[in-house]
């Protein structure tokens, strides 16, 4: 990934994280939800053979990105960042999942593709139950 590509991705959680204090969860999920909708063109749209190779770069990038960010940039970031990457760059109909957990309590949030986690290990989030998706879409 070059230089440049990284500085959008930085400037991406910067705004995210931004968004997330001044207007809090809702609001950017919301609006992220509206700027991102795929239409039934974008998501049919041909792959080269190597995209999953890209996806995965794209994900390794913005785990890199997080971890330089000086504030802390945890899973909600991470999955805003993705969610909002993979669908306008290559068009996938990705979906940003919320899950909670009882004993003891978290919560977290990761991304999931045709039924699969993509950002998350699903033993990891197999414990969390899922109370919200971009699939959904109701807050």
């Amino acid at each position: 990934m070059s230089k440049l590509e990284l500085a959008k991705l930085y400037i991406s959680l910067f705004r995210i994280d931004l968004s997330l204090q001044l207007f809090g969860f809702e609001k950017l999920f919301q609006r992220y939800m509206q700027l991102y909708s795929l239409d039934k063109v974008n998501s049919q749209k041909t792959r080269g053979n190597n995209y999953i190779e890209d996806i995965n770069k794209m994900l390794e990038s913005i785990d890199y990105i997080c971890t330089v960010y000086p504030r802390s940039a945890q899973c909600m970031h991470r999955s805003f960042l993705g969610y909002q990457y993979l669908r306008k760059k290559f068009h996938l109909p990705v979906e940003l999942v919320v899950g909670v957990r009882k004993m003891p309590f978290s919560a977290h949030a990761w991304l999931v593709l045709n039924g699969q986690n993509i950002n998350e290990d699903s033993q990891y989030t197999d414990q969390f139950q899922i109370i919200l998706s971009t699939e959904e879409g109701a807050l």
